[in-house]
């Protein structure tokens, strides 16, 4: 079933994997531009039921999640030993709580202690400066490469008898498609639309709300409508999308 795209999808789609490995590798050349080059432990996959695949699998957006810090992976093997190796750097710092002995009223003698809980997430508070100038730039220039599409180029040419054909070409700006593979596979999130306003319009071909389902990434979508007018006058078009923004035009028809 999986390999005739029926059923579940498990993973990503292959197209979207081409964004997500450019990305994590743009995200590894720009910290080793900030002098980051050491290697890190590798971060926690998403779980299931966690906001990261609920967005991308449920409702089809391209979703990026990321540690603001990780510990130094230096000479350790284990989240566990790079913990060990952090706390002996950091003297004073609570993140490894002493063995203590315990009686506990159902399990007898027990010994309480080990990692504290978050320290392996949670830096020392007053890193907290230097590692938001870090990585918050790198985030923003990611809420910059979401979908964005634009009215482009509009061309009319009139057939005579008060007939036009309208050419109008939809462009996305951004790298990242509108909408992802699997927010097509899904049909999330809802289509753009291209409304067109204008007294006194008929339409001969195509309609006053056309939806656009798909613009892949730093491309262009065309779409032609065949209207009729007696009269000039001039035509609104206005293109709208909760989830890759807006755009408007006006263009003269006729005179």
């Amino acid at each position: 079933m999986g390999y005739l795209g029926l059923g579940a999808a498990l993973n990503p789609q292959a197209g979207d994997l081409f964004f997500y490995e450019k990305y994590a590798s743009d995200y590894r050349a720009y910290l080793k531009g900030q002098g980051v080059d050491e290697e890190r432990m590798k971060p926690e996959p998403a779980k299931e039921g966690s906001f990261e695949l609920w967005g991308y699998y449920q409702v089809g957006v391209p979703v990026f999640s990321m540690d603001l810090w990780g510990m130094s992976k230096q000479d350790s093997g284990s989240v566990e030993e790079a913990l060990l190796d952090f706390v002996d750097s950091m003297p004073g710092w609570k993140g490894f709580a002493e063995w203590t002995a315990y009686d506990h009223p159902t399990l007898g003698a027990v010994e309480i202690g080990g990692q504290v809980p978050y320290s392996g997430t949670t830096p020392p508070y007053e890193w907290a400066d230097s590692l938001l100038n870090l990585q918050v730039p790198w985030i923003l220039k990611l809420a910059g490469e979401l979908p964005d599409l634009h009215i482009y180029e509009t061309k009319t040419s009139a057939r005579g008898n008060g007939i036009y054909q309208l050419d109008i070409w939809i462009e996305n700006r951004a790298f990242i498609p509108f909408p992802t593979e699997m927010g097509s596979r899904n049909g999330q999130p809802a289509p753009a639309v291209l409304s067109l306003e204008g007294e006194e319009v008929e339409f001969v071909s195509g309609y006053r709300r056309t939806p656009i389902s798909r613009v892949g990434g730093k491309s262009r979508h065309k779409i032609t409508l065949i209207i009729h007018m007696e009269k000039a006058g001039e035509i609104l078009l206005k293109l709208e999308s909760p989830a890759a923004g807006h755009d408007m035009q006006t263009i003269q028809i006729g005179a």
